[in-house]
């Protein structure tokens, strides 16, 4: 991989950006009547937590001033090319440890999260001696997304190891979580030979393929249940993503408040 010139970036959110959202906000229509009575607490994020967030978003919440701290890290922009994929510009933070003989590691978020997920560990990384890359994956943030059907998270990986090669890290290790996870393993799985380690907080495994059956301990039993649960009733989301993304596209592009209640029930519930 040729060596990549990153150009300096930094977060700058236009004012009409933030005086449009705070218009969106204050014009927000939420739903009348007991409805947490009569639907159940259950069936999705409440009334009261999003007049209560809204409220703390318009007047409480400073965004000048997390602007402010997201600057304080090193952040960059690259273009990279994927084949027939075409031209990404792919933002990051890369921050080196002291020492130049420092461990490169790419840290990979998940959905809905982004790259400020690295910021509450990027200190300790750097101090235990890793140089950390932590790029907003593509179609996420800052990162620019494709315009063709098809792109799978194995392209993102390929896309993410040229990040690291191109930076001088021939040998790096990976870790990831979530969607972050599917694209280290997918990075593991195409270039062996250039990572050292990979850590993730998700494994994803299918059963085996002979049909035998697998005798389970009770914690694996328990958690199979957890499992079934999450599937029957908690993982309609995944299912709409993957087959009517630009359909609820416009909800989320639209609507702050639309775009707040579907990413809170997800963290509340995890």
């Amino acid at each position: 991989m040729p060596a990549l010139h990153p150009k300096p970036f930094k977060v700058d959110i236009a004012e009409e950006e933030l005086e449009l959202l705070k218009k969106k906000l204050q014009l927000v229509r939420l739903p009348t009547g007991n409805i947490e009575s009569t639907c159940g607490e259950d069936n999705g994020i409440t009334v009261g937590f999003i007049e209560e967030v809204v409220k703390y978003w318009l007047e409480e919440y400073n965004w000048e001033l997390e602007q402010l701290k997201l600057n304080e890290f090193s952040q960059f922009k690259v273009t990279i090319e994927l084949e027939e994929w075409g031209l990404f510009d792919i933002h990051f933070i890369h921050e080196r440890s002291e020492g130049e003989d420092g461990i490169p590691l790419i840290y990979l978020h998940g959905w809905p999260g982004n790259f400020t997920e690295v910021t509450k560990i990027l200190e300790p990384l750097r101090s235990a001696g890793h140089h950390v890359v932590a790029p907003s994956l593509p179609g996420f943030g800052f990162s620019s997304h494709t315009t063709k059907q098809g792109f799978k998270n194995w392209h993102s990986a390929e896309l993410l190891h040229r990040l690291m090669t191109g930076l001088g890290y021939e040998q790096y290790v990976v870790a990831g979580g979530d969607w972050g996870a599917m694209i280290a393993s997918s990075m593991v799985r195409l270039h062996p030979e250039n990572i050292q380690s990979v850590h993730l907080t998700n494994v994803f495994v299918k059963p085996p393929e002979d049909g035998n059956k697998l005798e389970y301990s009770d914690f694996e039993k328990r958690s199979l249940e957890i499992m079934n649960w999450f599937q029957k009733g908690q993982a309609g989301y995944g299912q709409i993503q993957s087959t009517k993304p630009r359909t609820l596209g416009f909800a989320m592009h639209d609507s702050p408040v639309g775009m707040l209640a579907w990413m809170a029930d997800k963290l509340q519930m995890w």
